[in-house]
């Protein structure tokens, strides 16, 4: 479903790996072998700006028969500024529809970070540009905004909405920031390693099983991909430096990323233990170079982007066989897919601007 929020400004207008990110190419490790299947058939659509250069799709829902699908994200405007957006998408007609979020009133900037099927919609607002942000959240995407709790907090994102309207995303202070989960007007804080100060939830399943990161250090030590259960932490199984936890199915399978011992990063897969047997979570390594998993939806199916030569490439992935898909000009990244398949993200034009993008028929 996500992106993880650059938390300087934690607004969800911004991700750590974004198009932006290319990073200086590394050896890769020995990887397992994978199948590259053919990608013809895959249709990849522009879904626009809200008049400026510049958009990003960050999440989708699945939406029910004869219904529209709604991508929510960010786009800026003629001015520059940047709003949360949303695109619906009628399915059998191909027609769009793309619009602002309503504002909090006299906010300079916002984005929004998830969708649920009900239409309901989280993200983050900023009352200055690049100032601190603040969780919100629109009961639909023609509702006036709501501000989450941050009480005793100076900042706070909300990056994931659950299908029962639970909002979850961070909320932080001078000192750190920690995992929060918004349900009708309470706030609750969820623990984080010891040691650390900077925690975040990014994803949940239907069976309240949370995912994330925690910093296991406040003296600038790296982050550690996680795993909530009953109010619990784990961490999750990594290569000893900096992990990610950013999506998570039904099945409790959870997908993020891993930093290489030669520096660079790679997708990865948590395969949970099972419940009759117990044990600890696996890892996998999904063999694609300087690669992110973001998603994963309830067959499996894990989109991400890789780093394909001096370019990155958004790529669909299911058991061991890689599609890549097909970009606007150079660049994209898969940042979401629902349980129908079609997946949302962004890719660059010729003229280098990032658009938000859809992919359809990926199977």
């Amino acid at each position: 479903m996500k992106q993880y929020a650059q938390l300087a400004v934690p607004l969800l207008i911004a991700a750590a790996c974004t198009s932006g990110d290319q990073r200086t190419p590394t050896a890769p490790e020995s990887v397992p072998a994978f199948a590259r299947q053919p990608a013809s058939s895959i249709v990849v659509t522009d879904l626009g700006t809200l008049g400026g250069t510049t958009s990003d799709a960050v999440s989708l829902n699945t939406p029910s028969v004869g219904n529209r699908l709604l991508i929510v994200g960010s786009s800026n405007d003629r001015a520059g500024t940047t709003h949360a957006a949303y695109w619906y998408v009628d399915m059998t007609t191909g027609a769009r529809q793309a619009g602002a979020l309503p504002a909090p009133a006299g906010d300079a900037q916002s984005g929004a970070g998830s969708v649920n099927q009900a239409e309901e919609i989280v993200g983050g607002s900023a009352a200055t540009v690049g100032g601190l942000g603040r969780p919100v959240r629109w009961a639909s995407s023609t509702s006036s905004p709501s501000f989450l709790d941050i009480t005793g907090f100076t900042y706070g994102g909300a990056l994931k909405i659950t299908p029962s309207g639970e909002s979850m995303g961070l909320v932080g202070n001078p000192y750190g920031n920690q995992a929060a989960i918004w349900s009708g007007s309470g706030l609750t804080l969820l623990p984080g390693l010891a040691g650390g100060n900077a925690t975040m939830i990014e994803d949940a399943n239907a069976a309240g099983v949370i995912v994330g990161m925690s910093r296991y250090t406040t003296t600038g030590g790296g982050q550690r991909a996680v795993v909530w259960q009953n109010g619990l932490i784990t961490q999750l199984p990594d290569g000893g430096s900096n992990s990610f936890a950013l999506g998570i199915n039904d099945a409790g399978v959870i997908v993020g990323m891993d930093w290489t011992s030669a520096g660079g990063t790679r997708a990865v897969r948590w395969l949970p233990p099972p419940a009759t047997i117990g044990g600890s979570y696996t890892m996998e390594d999904l063999g694609l170079f300087n690669s992110i998993a973001y998603d994963i939806n309830n067959t499996g199916e894990i989109v991400g982007q890789y780093q394909s030569g001096s370019n990155l490439r958004a790529f669909y992935w299911i058991d061991g066989r890689l599609k890549d898909l097909p970009n606007l000009a150079t660049n994209s990244g898969a940042r979401a897919i629902n349980d129908n398949g079609d997946v949302a993200g962004w890719s660059r034009l010729r003229n280098n601007y990032l658009h938000a993008v859809l992919w359809t028929h990926v199977r």
